[in-house]
């Protein structure tokens, strides 16, 4: 009895000094988003879970995969996932951080977990790094936007997973791991009738255009994205490292109702005047 007792102590104590350690991870990160719903599981191009990686690792992550369900307005048919990594910043507000997609919209098979997909042709992480280097103890936030036939990216809540930068690595600091083999995902890159894995996604939409006005079940229409009053006063979109120029919100046959996010140098999707 005694030795069960005296077993059953130390494993809570080991199980109280891991805890500890992940609670010490998230304690570590100085910023909270009301807006997070869950968080995003990371694993690598083979289907194992990682939390830590090099900057220049192509891809920089194989999937992202929520925790949480997409809501039922965005878990229908065309149902899509988007990758984005923002900056938090002192004194600014999330929803105001600057942010871009890390790769192209992903179709998911499971909407209990939405998952997003990038491919060898995406950009290192390094290149957002770069550009948006971290402001805030090397800290930047991982985000999966949803999508849906004819409606707008759905940013009210999403799932979220932090990760810091230090040198040449990365590594998750809050977050969680959600099983890497929930569901299928295809980045719409993937989907590409001319898609070569050796070019990027902006080089085989440029290549497609160039051959043909269309994609497939698509008219020349359909490529642009909405126009608010918000996008009147940015500046034109323009081909990026990243991806894509366009937000393709509702793409219907070959390209299954995906959207990509609108690519910006230096206006990307959301906030991108706090640099």
């Amino acid at each position: 009895m005694r030795w069960f007792r005296a077993g059953a102590a130390l494993a809570t104590s080991v199980v109280a000094v891991v805890s500890l350690g992940a609670r010490a991870d998230a304690a570590s990160v100085p910023y909270s988003d009301a807006k997070v719903n869950g968080y995003l599981g990371l694993c690598d191009a083979s289907g194992h879970a990682v939390h830590a990686g090099s900057l220049d690792d192509r891809p920089f992550v194989g999937t992202a995969v929520s925790s949480t369900a997409a809501p039922a307005d965005y878990a229908g048919d065309g149902r899509t996932a988007t990758l984005f990594a923002f900056q938090p910043r002192p004194g600014v507000a999330p929803g105001e951080w600057s942010g871009d997609a890390l790769g192209a919209s992903t179709r998911y098979t499971n909407p209990a977990h939405p998952i997003g997909k990038l491919v060898a042709a995406d950009a290192p992480l390094r290149e957002f790094v770069d550009s948006y280097p971290p402001r805030w103890n090397g800290l930047l936030q991982l985000r999966l936007y949803l999508g849906t036939p004819d409606q707008p990216p759905y940013t009210q809540t999403y799932a979220a997973t932090d990760i810091r930068v230090s040198g040449a690595r990365w590594e998750v600091v809050r977050g969680g791991d959600v099983a890497c083999d929930v569901g299928q995902a295809t980045s719409i890159a993937e989907l590409l009738p001319s898609a070569d894995p050796s070019k990027s996604v902006a080089q085989a939409i440029q290549e497609q255009q160039a051959t043909s006005t269309t994609l497939p079940g698509l008219t020349t229409g359909q490529l642009a994205a909405p126009t608010t009053k918000a996008d009147t006063a940015r500046p034109a979109p323009s081909r990026t490292r990243h991806g894509v120029p366009w937000a393709l919100l509702a793409v219907p046959a070959v390209l299954g109702a995906a959207f990509i996010a609108r690519r910006r140098r230096r206006t990307p999707f959301l906030h991108s005047r706090h640099r």
